[in-house]
């Protein structure tokens, strides 16, 4: 097994089969089958020789083809003729694995380009649904980043692997940006009398949002909520109702934990 790994690799270094050039053009194509007739010629010169040396064949005999002759011949030069199926078959075998690296490798560029293809296909109809989202809270001033929002969403998507899923820490880090500006507020409300949310609150999501009391920031965060929600329904997240019902769980969490009320109108929402 070990020799015959030793050939395997010497072959793949000394003779290899370069499936980006024709086949005639494979300087390894001509040695799989030139060494070999080279080494049946150099055979055929000898056994002639040898039969000239005998007085079987002579330069003063004429040349007679007959039955007999070509019996001979079969007989004296069985072994070179013989021999001529090993670069027949070195031949053949050299011309299956260029068709078979060549289809490989035809396949690969077919595979490239369907990712590729898939890819900006991809986003391009994100892009065409952030856009009708857009149009659909216009009244908040929304305004959405494609690129930024995909490169988000979809971290484990490029050019060279095609992954529609969306993973759950993409959206621990969409809720924690969302929260961030709560704490913004928490602050700055202290000493100002109103408080006006950043556009880029998450990357890629600007909404102007300004509010005075505690009860327009869980307005503002209600909403932000509503927008993430139909942002991960987008109909090409393959994982897109498991990853939906994550974020209003954890979302809804979080607004738990920083808001109370004492009826059930939202307007009485007051922070903890």
């Amino acid at each position: 097994m070990r020799i015959f790994q030793n050939v395997k690799n010497w072959l793949i270094k000394h003779l290899p089969v370069e499936e980006d050039i024709a086949l005639h053009e494979n300087s390894s194509f001509h040695k799989w089958v030139g060494y070999p007739l080279l080494l049946i010629f150099t055979l055929v010169i000898f056994i002639t020789f040898d039969l000239y040396q005998k007085g079987i064949y002579s330069l003063n005999k004429d040349l007679l083809i007959t039955t007999k002759t070509l019996s001979d011949f079969a007989k004296f030069y069985a072994f070179p003729i013989t021999a001529l199926t090993v670069p027949l078959s070195l031949g053949v075998m050299f011309n299956r694995f260029h068709s078979s690296k060549q289809k490989a490798k035809s396949n690969r560029l077919i595979e490239q380009n369907n990712l590729v293809n898939n890819y900006f296909s991809h986003f391009s109809n994100f892009n065409s649904y952030t856009d009708t989202l857009e149009v659909k809270y216009k009244s908040v001033g929304l305004k959405l980043s494609a690129q930024r929002l995909y490169r988000i969403l979809f971290q484990n998507c490029n050019l060279m692997k095609f992954d529609a899923t969306v993973q759950k820490g993409c959206i621990d880090i969409i809720i924690h940006s969302a929260f961030v500006e709560l704490e913004k507020y928490r602050n700055h409300i202290v000493i100002n009398s109103h408080y006006t949310v950043d556009k880029g609150v998450i990357e890629g999501v600007e909404l102007l949002w300004s509010t005075r009391k505690d009860s327009q920031i869980y307005k503002y965060l209600e909403e932000l909520k509503l927008i993430i929600i139909d942002l991960i329904n987008f109909q090409g997240i393959i994982n897109s109702k498991e990853i939906e019902k994550y974020f209003y769980t954890e979302y809804e969490k979080k607004l738990e934990k920083n808001f109370m009320t004492d009826n059930l109108s939202v307007d009485s929402y007051k922070l903890k």
